[in-house]
C-alpha cells in the first residue's frame, strides 16, 4: 500500500514496528501512520496472509455462551419473542450505545454494535468474514432468521447452513444489514469493499464497520504494541477522518458511531509490551480462558471501559453507513 488506502495521502507521520504476537512467532511487520488522516496501514504484508489464519479464533466453532448461563439463554428468548419478533427493536436503540458495566456481562461488543441498529425480524443480514458463524448463530438466537455468513478462509468441510466460503466480491443479491464485525481491517482493498456494499445494499439499508479506534488513548499509550494492530492479519485500520473520506468516494455517509471497549481489551497490549504472546501460559488471554484472572480487577477494568465509551474514547468503535 504505497497511498493511506482511506485518504490516499502519501504523507506518512510514523513507522511502527509490530510483532506477530497471536500466534507467537514475533515476526515483524511494518505499519505506516498518515499524517493527514491519522488512519494506519500495513506496509509489507505477507505473501501467504492464509497461513496466519490457520487456528485463528474465528474459525473455533465451540458453543455460544448462552448455552451454558440458564439465565443468558432466557434473557435471549425473551428479548427475542418481544422486542424482535414484536417490531420494537428501533425503540431499544439507545440501550445500545454505552451499556453499563453490568450490562457488559451479558452484552458482547459485536452483539451490541449489532443491536444498535435497530434491524426488523425479517432484515436480509450479511454478516462478513464471519468464520465459523458463531456471530451468525448468535442473531439467529435473537430472531434474525435472515441472517448468513461468508468468509474466504473458511475450511469447505466445516461449512453450515448459514454460513460459506466466499469472498465480499462474488456475493449477489440485496442486504438490509452489512455487518464488518473486525473484518474490514482484514481487508487488502476496503475501497473496493465499501463500494461494492454500494451495489449490495437494499434502499434504507446499513453497513457497520466494526473495528478498532486508532483514535484511541490506548494505541497513543502504546503504539507498535497495541494489540489492535494484530500484525499481519490486520491491513488498514481508519481514522474518523479516514474513513469519511473512504466512504464519501463511494457515495456512502457515516450516520452514526458507537464505541464497544470491553475490560479485556487493557490487558492484552501490556502483554505485548512484555514480548508476552497469546500463546504463552502465563498471558492474559490464556488466564481469561482458563477462569483463572481476578474478579475484582476485571470489575474495575470494567468501569474504566464504560468511562471512555461514554466519552467516546474506547478502543473499539462501531460506525454506522448509509448511502447518500
Amino acid at each position: 500500500m504505497p497511498n493511506c488506502p482511506f485518504c490516499l495521502s502519501t504523507k506518512v507521520l510514523e513507522t511502527l514496528a509490530v510483532k506477530e504476537m497471536y500466534g507467537g512467532t514475533r515476526a515483524v511487520f511494518h505499519f505506516a501512520v498518515c499524517s493527514d488522516c491519522g488512519s494506519a496501514y500495513i506496509t509489507d504484508s505477507p505473501e501467504n496472509i492464509s497461513k496466519y489464519y490457520e487456528g485463528y479464533y474465528s474459525f473455533q466453532d465451540n458453543g455460544l455462551t448462552l448455552e451454558k448461563r440458564w439465565w443468558k439463554k432466557a434473557i435471549v428468548s425473551i428479548y427475542s419473542r418481544l422486542v424482535v419478533r414484536g417490531g420494537l427493536s428501533f425503540l431499544f436503540r439507545p440501550f445500545f450505545r454505552c451499556p453499563s458495566p453490568r450490562q457488559m456481562q451479558v452484552l458482547s461488543p459485536n452483539l451490541q454494535a449489532f443491536l444498535a441498529v435497530g434491524a426488523k425480524s425479517n432484515a436480509r443480514i450479511l454478516d462478513v468474514g464471519s468464520g465459523a458463524g458463531q456471530f451468525v448463530k448468535m442473531m439467529n438466537r435473537f430472531g434474525y432468521a435472515c441472517a448468513a455468513g461468508i468468509d474466504p478462509f473458511l475450511d469447505e468441510t466445516s461449512e453450515r447452513p448459514y454460513v460459506r466460503r466466499s469472498d465480499l466480491q462474488s456475493v449477489t443479491g440485496s442486504y438490509d444489514v452489512i455487518l464488518f464485525n473486525h473484518s474490514f481491517e482484514h481487508l487488502p482493498d476496503p475501497e473496493a469493499a465499501v463500494r461494492k456494499c454500494a451495489d449490495l445494499l437494499s434502499p434504507g439499508g446499513t453497513v457497520v464497520i466494526h473495528i478498532p479506534n486508532v483514535h484511541s488513548p490506548e494505541f497513543t499509550k502504546y503504539k507498535q504494541d497495541w494489540w489492535g494492530l494484530c500484525a499481519p492479519q490486520h491491513f488498514a485500520l481508519p481514522s474518523r477522518r479516514g474513513i469519511e473520506r473512504l466512504t464519501a468516494r463511494c457515495g456512502f455517509k457515516v450516520v452514526d458511531v458507537v464505541y464497544t471497549s470491553r475490560y479485556d481489551h487493557y490487558l492484552y497490549s501490556d502483554d505485548y509490551r512484555r514480548d508476552i504472546p497469546d500463546t504463552d501460559t502465563n498471558s492474559v488471554r490464556r488466564q481469561l480462558e482458563n477462569g483463572t484472572f481476578d474478579k475484582k480487577r476485571r470489575s474495575s477494568l470494567s468501569k474504566l471501559a464504560y468511562s471512555f465509551n461514554r466519552t467516546h474514547a474506547g478502543d473499539w468503535i462501531a460506525y454506522y453507513l448509509m448511502l447518500n
